[in-house]
C-alpha cells in the first residue's frame, strides 16, 4: 500500500513540475512527423516526375533542389529548437527548481515555431510537388491540410507569438495558460 508521503513524492516529482507543458509539447510530434512524411515522399516524387512540358526530372531543377533543402533545414532546425527547449527544462525540474515564466515562454516559443515551421516545410513541397499535390486524393495534400490544422490549434498557433514577446518585454503574459 503506497503511503500518503510517497503519493505526495510522487506528484511533486520532475514530470509534475512541468505541469501542462509536456502535454502542450505533446502536439508537435504529429507536425514534426507530417512534415517529415512530406519531405520523404516528396524526394521519390521529385526523382521521377517530368513537370508537364517540361523535358527534364524535378530532380535536375534547381527551384526543386533548393525548396527541397529549403524544407529540410526548417523540420531539422524548429525540431532541435524544440527539443533543446524541453531538455533545458527537463533539466531544470530534475534539479528540483521550478520551472520560471521565462523557461515556459521558451517552451511555449519552441512548440509555436515547430509546428509554425513544419507548415512553411510542407508549403514548400506543396510548390515542388506541384499539380501532382493539388487532388484531394494525393498524400501531398493531406499532408498540407494536416499541417496546417496543427499550426492553427489554440496551443500553438501564431497568436502565441504575442505572450512570448510579452514575456520578453518583462510584461505579464495576456495567456493564462502561463500561470500553471
Amino acid at each position: 500500500m503506497e503511503t500518503v508521503a510517497t503519493t505526495r513524492r510522487r506528484l511533486h516529482g520532475a514530470l509534475y513540475r512541468l505541469t501542462i507543458w509536456p502535454a502542450i509539447g505533446a502536439l508537435v510530434a504529429p507536425a514534426l512527423g507530417v512534415a517529415r512524411a512530406a519531405i520523404d515522399e516528396a524526394i521519390e516524387l521529385i526523382g521521377n516526375k517530368v513537370p508537364a512540358y517540361g523535358q527534364k526530372t524535378l530532380k535536375h531543377q534547381g527551384v526543386a533542389q533548393a525548396q527541397l533543402a529549403r524544407a529540410e533545414a526548417k523540420l531539422g532546425s524548429c525540431r532541435a529548437y524544440f527539443f533543446e527547449a524541453f531538455e533545458q527544462a527537463w533539466q531544470e525540474a530534475v534539479s528540483d527548481r521550478p520551472i520560471t515564466l521565462k523557461r515556459k515562454g521558451d517552451m511555449q516559443l519552441a512548440m509555436t515555431h515547430a509546428t509554425q515551421e513544419c507548415a512553411q516545410a510542407v508549403r514548400l513541397i506543396q510548390e515542388i510537388a506541384g499539380a501532382s499535390a493539388i487532388r484531394e486524393e494525393s498524400p501531398f495534400a493531406q499532408h498540407f491540410r494536416d499541417a496546417h490544422v496543427i499550426a492553427q490549434h489554440g496551443f500553438t498557433n501564431a497568436s502565441k507569438l504575442e505572450s512570448v514577446g510579452q514575456i520578453l518585454l518583462g510584461l505579464d503574459p495576456d495567456w493564462p495558460f502561463f500561470r500553471f
